[in-house]
Order: C-alpha cells, then structure tokens, then sequence
C-alpha cells in the first residue's frame, strides 16, 4: 500500500496538493496538521474530511466524502483509498477540511486535485 504525505498548514490554505493513485489499488493519503509551523494535535472533538467531485460545480449530491481517521492526539489523519473505493480513472477536484463538533466550525486546509491512473504507466 503506497502512502502520500501532505503538510498543511491552517494559515497557508491557499496551497495546493496533488495526490495520484492507480485504480484497482489502495492507497493512503496523510496530512500532517500544522498552524504558523507547528504540528497541532487532532482533539476528540475534531475530524477532518476530505471531499471530492468531477467538477468545481458539482451540486452537493455528486460530492463524495471520506472522513479520515486519527487518534486524538496525533498530528496526522489518514484517508484510505481502497481499490473498490476509489473513483474511476480521472481527475476530481478536492478539499481537506477540519471540522470542530463542538464549536460546528469548519476550517478549510486545503483544496487540490486527486489524480486517478487507470495503469501505473498512465500519464
């Protein structure tokens, strides 16, 4: 299982991430939390999601969501891609959002591309 590690950081949201996987494989995206620089640990009262679409303009229904998973505490949440779970090859729009339960408030870490091969030689 291949891993992709991605550093974001709560003030920097205007970076971009690119994450490419092969369907038919599964695959781990990790995102390290960071705000002005330094790793902030996932509490029990936070989560962070990661949505995606075939369009910028896709209507609340064609989004799919992953919910990543994290021990409170750890700095890091991870999104597994599973073959059966990932799209069909093409390329979607994403973001990275880290939501707060008990304030219902939703940061924005980052938006981005996920990139689906249909072959590990696929461009």
């Amino acid at each position: 299982m291949a891993t992709t590690e991605l550093f974001l950081d709560t003030n920097r949201q205007n970076e971009r991430f690119s994450f490419k996987a092969t369907v038919g494989t599964t695959s781990t995206l990790r995102a390290y939390v960071f705000e002005n620089g330094s790793s902030i640990s996932i509490s029990a009262t936070e989560s962070v999601k990661l949505v995606y679409a075939s369009s910028r303009e896709s209507s609340a229904s064609d989004l799919v969501t992953l919910i990543g998973t994290a021990t409170a505490g750890d700095a890091f949440v991870d999104f597994t891609f599973t073959a059966a779970a990932l799209p069909s090859s093409g390329k979607y729009w994403a973001s990275i959002i880290l939501m707060d339960t008990t304030a219902e408030t939703n940061v924005v870490l980052s938006d981005g591309m996920l990139i689906i091969l249909k072959n590990p030689i696929s461009n």
